[in-house]
């Protein structure tokens, strides 16, 4: 039996974002501080159509897999998927639709240590509310003063980050982060940054208000029709995934495992 590794945190990360791959656009700056790569080189030349090897195949929950004491779960041969949450890093930015595809590339950018402890710590805290944490995402990456934040998003950093990283949201690296923080919304050319941000400074405490801004209800631009939404990535280990998300907050994982990979 065909065992192979899948970490599930890392595919939290490549999912959080509501802009997929269909409408990256192609004219960010290099020094874009939250660029979401394009999908690596190794993966775009080992996608391939597996929807004739799964069509008898009943699929089974992720959840049902014995996971290493990391998080990491165990696969063996067979067909898998699982809802899971995801999380919106781009603000100003349609919701995911049917036309829309998405693909694997890493987390780069502006607070990118940050975020990352705040999307895998999240697993581990089913207890918390994924519109808190959302909300501290979107804090993050928009800039805004930690002080400014509600009480229930403090909360929230505060069960996710370690003192050292609050202490940095709160401007313990005063010029650097300040510096940064004031040019994202010209760097990024979205109005949806400075919005939230000025949404924190408000002290807006109604989700649905950030809700409004961050998250768009209008189709996506088409700027690379290759990438389709039932494509499928091969991975290191020989397993290949594919993603369908029916909104920034949910996304569906299907995992394939061929029988000797």
């Amino acid at each position: 039996m065909t065992r192979s590794i899948l970490t599930l945190s890392i595919s939290l990360i490549l999912l959080a974002a509501c802009a997929p791959s269909s409408r990256n656009s192609m004219n960010h700056s290099k020094d874009d501080t939250h660029k979401i790569s394009g999908l690596q080189k190794a993966n775009e030349k080992a996608t391939i159509n597996l929807d004739d090897f799964i069509l008898d195949k009943k699929s089974v929950s992720l959840l049902e897999l014995p996971q290493t004491n990391e998080g990491q779960i165990v696969l063996a041969d067979g067909f898998y998927e699982t809802d899971y949450k995801s999380y919106c890093l781009q603000p100003g930015t349609p919701d995911p639709s049917q036309r829309d595809a998405y693909l694997q590339a890493p987390l780069n950018g502006y607070r990118k240590d940050i975020i990352e402890t705040i999307l895998r710590n999240s697993q581990r805290k089913s207890h918390l509310e994924q519109k808190n944490i959302q909300l501290l995402l979107w804090s993050v990456v928009s800039g805004s003063n930690y002080n400014q934040l509600s009480f229930p998003v403090r909360s929230t950093a505060n069960e996710l980050l370690s003192p050292q990283q609050i202490f940095e949201l709160k401007g313990g690296a005063m010029a650097v982060v300040r510096t940064i923080a004031a040019a994202i919304p010209e760097s990024r050319g979205i109005a949806g940054y400075g919005n939230v941000k000025q949404l924190f400074e408000l002290g807006t405490s109604s989700y649905e208000a950030f809700e409004k801004i961050a998250v768009q209800r209008e189709l996506s631009v088409i700027h690379r029709p290759d990438y389709k939404r039932d494509q499928w990535y091969k991975q290191a280990g020989g397993y290949y995934v594919r993603y369908f998300p029916s909104s920034y907050k949910n996304v569906k994982i299907q995992v394939f495992v061929p029988e000797g990979s």
